[in-house]
């Protein structure tokens, strides 16, 4: 039986193990994580090739949000913010800035 706390993202995680739960999450409970302490639901990533430290936000851009995780990264594609629509990214950037460096999960 799913629980919502099974959609949490662990950051520390590879990004095969990422993009499969939040496939596998997909529509309910949906995987998530925080962002500035809101609730950010993601909905669509693909794997990157970036590095850093995991949760860290290394760009943000209309290709997606890409973010370091354990032995790569993954681009997030589509997004819902705690109140908003869900989006694709480049939509979601036009009406919320992410810098780089911005580190997803602090609400954990």
């Amino acid at each position: 039986m799913l629980k919502k706390e099974n959609g949490l993202i662990d950051w520390s995680s590879d990004p095969q193990t990422i993009k499969n739960l939040v496939r596998g999450m997909n529509p309910w409970p949906s995987a998530y994580t925080y962002l500035d302490d809101k609730f950010l639901k993601i909905y669509r990533v693909r794997t990157g090739n970036g590095a850093g430290l995991p949760g860290t936000v290394l760009e943000a851009g209309k290709d997606g949000i890409e973010v370091a995780c354990a032995g790569g990264s993954v681009i997030l594609e589509e997004v819902q913010l705690e109140g908003k629509k869900r989006l694709p990214v480049r939509e979601f950037l036009a009406g919320c800035r992410i810098d780089t460096g911005t580190i997803l999960g602090k609400g954990e």
